[in-house]
Order: structure tokens, then sequence, then C-alpha cells
């Protein structure tokens, strides 16, 4: 729960500030990729990157966007 919190105010904090210009959003550390499944679904051009792969893998099959997503093993 507290993690779709932030990812929303994320959504919000970016909206207040760039409205929906054409904008591309970088989130680091993305994990499953709550954060940058948000993005994806209000329109927004985001690439999710996490130093594990696995969470980089995951989070593609989770938002139906593997594309999104870059896992790395660091």
């Amino acid at each position: 729960m507290k993690q779709m919190k932030r990812s929303l105010r994320a959504l919000e904090v970016v909206q207040e500030q760039f409205g929906k210009a054409s904008i591309k959003v970088l989130d680091l550390g993305c994990g499953f990729g709550e954060t940058t499944t948000y993005f994806l679904k209000d329109g927004y051009d985001c690439v999710g990157v996490d130093a594990v792969e696995a969470s980089g893998q995951k989070a593609g099959k989770l938002s139906g966007r593997p594309e999104a997503f870059e896992g790395m093993d660091a």
C-alpha cells in the first residue's frame, strides 16, 4: 500500500510540474515496476531500470510491457 501511495504521488508531482508534456521518465531502481507502470498507463514514455535482472524481467511480465523494463546484474 505504501508503494502504491508513493507511486501515485510521484505521478502527481510530474503532472503538476510538466502536465502532459512530451517528456521521458526514467525510473531507476524500479523493482517490480509499480511506479513505471503507473506512468505507462497514464501515457508517459517511461522506462524502468533495476540493478537486478530478475526484477526487470518480472516487472515486464507484471505490467504486460516487457519492452519498458531493463534489468542488469550488478
